[in-house]
């Protein structure tokens, strides 16, 4: 599954969350969540890779990116 194509589920979804059936929408709610949540590591992941910093830069950074992440929990 490419970029565009998870992209495209993601609105997919989006779009079919207030059709009016509660125990499908509180589904696709959860599964819309977690893949967001996948989303934004995946990103980080890509930056991660492909940003040259120094060791220490690094590890300040992941610890920052650790601590939003609780922070939004």
């Amino acid at each position: 599954m490419n970029w565009n194509e998870f992209e495209e589920a993601l609105e997919h979804e989006r779009n079919h969350l207030h059709d009016g059936r509660l125990r499908l929408q509180r589904r696709s709610r959860k599964w819309l969540n977690s893949t967001r949540q996948q989303l934004r590591k995946m990103r980080f992941a890509h930056f991660f890779n492909t940003t040259r910093i120094g060791f220490d830069d690094e590890f300040e950074l992941f610890r920052g990116f650790n601590q939003a992440i609780h922070f939004r929990k």
